[in-house]
């Protein structure tokens, strides 16, 4: 992710604009106002590598009410994030934003949130509330599977997406983004002509 941030606020300078960050968990993080230069890109990504949030939880609502209070036009903003969170918790100020901005939405998934494998049974801790959690992966009716329930959710978060006609980019954290970010690019100029 910090690669791919790195990699956005670049191709942003070398298009001579102005380059922002803003770094959330469950509150704002730190806030970087735009601005152009070498010394502005080096001060963002020192920040990009070395930030060390105050908490692992994530509150995608509150990041976006701080762009919507910006109130800054003609921007594009690239949200980048796993978007694993209920949406009816953002689901409005989502639509407010794409109102006020160009926004992109940017999506990095582990492979293992597409499907998972039937191993049994397995313990895994939740990062944000390091709760404890037993899964049981074992095939059971596709509609109770835990495949089931991680496609359910991708599509729910793309529908939310279309709606509001917002450009999501979905890469994985398995594979390189270079080439997937090209393409993105050279659909959104398409588009535009």
């Amino acid at each position: 992710i910090a690669s791919l941030a790195g990699t956005l606020a670049f191709i942003a300078t070398e298009n001579k604009d102005k380059v922002g960050a803003l770094f959330f968990s469950d509150t704002i993080e730190q806030w970087i106002a735009p601005s152009k230069g070498n010394v502005h890109i080096g001060k963002i990504i020192e920040t990009i590598f070395t930030i060390k949030p105050q908490s692992h939880n994530t509150n995608i609502a509150e990041a976006l009410r701080f762009l919507i209070n910006l109130k800054k036009r003609n921007a594009v903003i690239f949200m980048i994030s796993d978007w694993i969170a209920p949406s009816d918790n953002f689901d409005k100020l989502l639509k407010v934003t794409s109102c006020e901005y160009d926004f992109v939405g940017i999506r990095v998934l582990d492979p293992r949130e597409h499907t998972f494998p039937d191993i049994g049974f397995l313990d895994i801790r939740d990062s944000e509330s390091d709760l404890l959690v037993t899964l049981d992966t074992r095939n059971k009716k596709d509609d109770q599977s835990i495949t089931h329930f991680l496609q359910t959710r991708l599509l729910a978060q793309k529908r939310i997406f279309e709606k509001y006609r917002i450009d999501l980019l979905d890469l994985s954290i398995a594979q390189p983004f270079i080439n997937p970010l090209i393409k993105f690019f050279h659909q959104r100029i398409r588009r535009q002509i």
